[in-house]
């Protein structure tokens, strides 16, 4: 590698971390303090991450964070989920702004991959085979209790127009 191709690597990684925060809400993060202790062991415990730091936030409800071997994760305060993001920062970068198709799940304990496109549409599939049934019977509970009260309503609306 030339001096000329890092020269160009730096150049594309701050390209496309330009493109991401202008897309994104994402500013820099280098406070290991942002995140809670019981996530910091929750890291340890499920996905053997000990030693990293946060490189990425946004809203501090999403964190990249960057292990000692420049893997990037991605935590979720709200889905309390880690997706593997790329094996340094420029993969990283071009999975999620071009390739989401290559970000990964890590599934608890057993640090399996399961690809985000195939979880998501086994998502889907389940909700479309299960969808009838389940909106069956919500609906059909909901419904009658509100079908009910307007029908008792109106007769007591009725019920007034005749009495006048």
């Amino acid at each position: 590698m030339s001096v000329d191709d890092g020269t160009q690597c730096e150049e594309d990684l701050l390209m496309l971390l330009n493109l991401l925060k202008n897309k994104y809400l994402f500013h820099d993060e280098m406070n290991k303090n942002i995140l809670y202790d019981h996530e910091i062991h929750r890291f340890a415990e499920l996905y053997n991450i000990t030693n990293f730091c946060s490189v990425l936030a946004c809203y501090d409800l999403i964190f990249w964070l960057k292990d000692l071997n420049s893997t990037i994760y991605m935590w979720s305060h709200t889905d309390k989920l880690m997706i593997l993001r790329g094996h340094n920062m420029k993969e990283t970068l071009i999975n999620f702004l071009f390739h989401q198709k290559n970000l990964c799940y890590i599934e608890k304990y057993t640090h399996e991959l399961m690809s985000v496109k195939e979880v998501k549409d086994e998502a889907d599939k389940w909700y479309k085979e299960n969808k009838k049934a389940a909106i069956k019977i919500v609906i059909t509970d909901e419904l009658l209790k509100i079908l009910e009260e307007k029908k008792n309503k109106k007769r007591m609306r009725n019920k007034k127009k005749k009495k006048k």
